[in-house]
């Protein structure tokens, strides 16, 4: 679940404990694994454990994703 305090964002898991640090600007809620999440400007995918991932998968998720997807 996507949670924030100071205006940066995270998440955590059902037992309240962050599993991913709350240093992103903005996120959106995971799809299949995967979140789109923005930090100082640059948009990126992520999966559950916090690494940036080079994915076709996200196209399909989001469909301007190719725009995000880390290089």
């Amino acid at each position: 679940m996507a949670v924030a305090k100071n205006d940066k964002w995270g998440f955590i898991n059902k037992n309240n404990e962050i599993v991913i640090p709350l240093i992103y600007d903005d996120v959106d809620g995971f799809s299949e694994g995967l979140a789109k999440v923005e930090k100082d400007g640059k948009t990126f995918i992520i999966n559950k454990q916090g690494q940036k991932v080079n994915s076709t998968k996200a196209v399909g998720l989001w469909s301007d994703a190719i725009d995000f997807i880390d290089k």
